[in-house]
């Protein structure tokens, strides 16, 4: 019974890391060289922030689902709300790494205002 319960799990992680490939870029998302690389990157972890807060949503309707279906204490249940929180949790790292870069261009151009989007 465990082997299907993890099932959902595994099949939602390879989504997950399917979903991250075939992204090309030209910008090292870890740099903090010049103002207008800031923002671009700012842009990319607001938009990834987004992207993620949506499947966080989108897995706690689904584990409020599972509850309905198979009770709340049922490992279909804890383990799509354990990884609704684990993609919660991300959000908020790519919010932080958004602020990050923002501010460090306001550092290096004063014309670089405004702030990215809290969600």
């Amino acid at each position: 019974m465990r082997t299907v319960a993890v099932l959902p799990l595994a099949i939602l992680t390879m989504l997950l890391v399917s979903s991250c490939g075939g992204r090309s870029g030209s910008y090292e998302l870890a740099t903090f060289d010049s103002a207008a690389n800031q923002w671009i990157i700012a842009k990319y972890h607001s938009q990834e922030a987004t992207r993620l807060r949506r499947k966080a949503d989108d897995l706690a309707g689904q584990a409020r689902i599972y509850a309905t279906v198979f009770g709340s204490e049922s490992e279909w249940t804890t383990g799509t709300k354990l990884l609704a929180q684990s993609y919660l949790d991300a959000a908020k790292e790519q919010e932080r790494l958004a602020e990050e870069h923002v501010s460090a261009g306001r550092a290096r151009s004063p014309s670089m205002s405004g702030s990215v989007v809290k969600h």
